[in-house]
């Protein structure tokens, strides 16, 4: 089931790298309407694209096997519901007290994924099913992957024409270039996680069937069900990292607004972390050590964030750091803010990377790639910063290549009351 879900993602992958291209808005529309048809085993789907002039809805696709002509929706149907709210609408079993009814006969459930980014709606897909279908788990993944892959490829046009209204043949070509670029990097994005995902499945798979094979042996079966548990941890982490970055929540703004602060001691939950990964360390002989100007040292926030700030920052040393090397952690306070100091004394960051490193988009170069066996999903660096900016705070890197790098994280202090 999982390899069907990634090979679905894959697909879709492919579909929005081919739109890169100088193709218009109904155009993406259209080829996303086609393939998530087939993806979603629809018995038959149509395509809205929203009027910039007059808020009209307007048939665009329809599949060769509709013989009615799809309604353009009005306040109360499931369309408007769908794009007021902006969220994807699942309806399993049209009713007959719906706006739906007359056409009941033609499909008995349905889905709308609408195309948008922020608040501006450019149109939507519309699923068909001609018989009552109960949506799955996976299809909501799907869908919502639909999602967001057509509204950025429909965003991205919609920039590029935007900006060209107003720019010469070579500002053009450059504005254009930096967009593609763009939406390049997320679609490469996409196709690294999917990696990522591959690989703790196939660990699995192959510890699963060894398990079977050795099912007599209880001592090799528990050391195999033990590095299961250890694929599955790996997996659930990636899914939490994707959840996080790529949630309409996931704005440092609207968090802020949410995050639960109580008094964490700062030196305490680092200190721990440190002796949680010592371990890690020692693989590679690293020692990690803290130096601590104040003693007593609080802020207000909420801890699995800023264990998951330090948590990544301190590994990140670890992974690109030398054999036998060292790390120091330097806290230290100044008026109403504290900073923290992580430096190490591993293969460093390019010129050319470190502008780029918390890009949530983004992979270093082959050299670090290789060092983080490649478990490097270009996630970590980027809930670093995240996690920063939710709590006010700001962080910054250093680094000289095949020297080192220091990471400077800068907080606000709040005295526990």
């Amino acid at each position: 089931m999982e390899k069907l879900i990634l090979k679905k993602i894959v697909t879709l992958n492919d579909v929005s790298m081919h739109l890169m291209r100088d193709e218009n808005n109904a155009s993406v529309i259209k080829k996303f309407t086609e393939e998530s048809e087939k993806i979603l085993n629809a018995d038959f789907s149509f395509a809205l694209e929203k009027s910039p002039t007059n808020d009209r809805f307007e048939t665009i696709y329809k599949s060769k096997n509709i013989h009615f002509d799809p309604i353009i929706p009005k306040n109360k149907t499931g369309h408007h519901i769908a794009e007021k709210k902006g969220n994807i609408l699942f309806d399993p079993n049209v009713k007959s007290e719906n706006y739906e009814s007359h056409i009941s006969n033609d499909f008995k459930s349905y889905m709308i994924i609408p195309i948008r980014y922020g608040e501006h709606i450019f149109g939507s897909i519309v699923l068909c099913y001609k018989n009552r279908h109960d949506f799955t788990e996976e299809e909501f993944v799907l869908a919502e992957t639909i999602e967001i892959m057509a509204s950025r490829a429909v965003n991205t046009n919609w920039l590029i024409e935007k900006e060209q209204k107003s720019l010469s043949m070579a500002e053009k070509q450059k504005v254009t270039e930096v967009l593609l670029s763009q939406e390049k990097l997320k679609t490469e994005f996409i196709a690294n996680a999917t990696h990522e995902l591959r690989t703790p499945l196939a660990i699995m798979r192959g510890n699963i069937d060894l398990a079977l094979m050795n099912k007599n042996n209880l001592k090799s079966v528990r050391e195999t069900l033990k590095k299961i548990n250890i694929e599955i941890t790996s997996l659930s982490n990636i899914f939490t990292n994707l959840a996080l970055l790529t949630s309409p929540l996931s704005s440092s703004q609207s968090v802020k607004n949410t995050i639960n602060s109580s008094p964490v001691d700062l030196i305490k939950l680092i200190k721990d972390l440190v002796k949680r990964l010592r371990i890690v360390a020692l693989e590679k002989n690293i020692k990690i050590k803290i130096k601590d100007e104040v003693k007593n040292l609080h802020i207000a926030g909420e801890e699995r964030y800023l264990k998951r700030l330090f948590i990544n920052i301190i590994k990140n040393s670890i992974t690109y750091g030398k054999r036998n090397g060292n790390i120091l952690i330097d806290l230290s306070a100044q008026k109403n803010m504290v900073k923290i100091k992580i430096a190490d004394d591993g293969m460093g960051i390019s010129r050319e990377d470190l502008p780029k490193i918390f890009d949530r988009f983004y992979r270093g170069d082959k050299a670090h790639t290789h060092s983080s066996n490649g478990s490097h999903s270009g996630l970590g660096l980027a809930i670093t910063k995240w996690a920063t900016e939710i709590h006010g705070g700001t962080i910054k890197a250093e680094s000289v290549l095949g020297k080192g790098s220091i990471f400077s994280v800068t907080l606000p202090i709040k005295p526990t009351k």
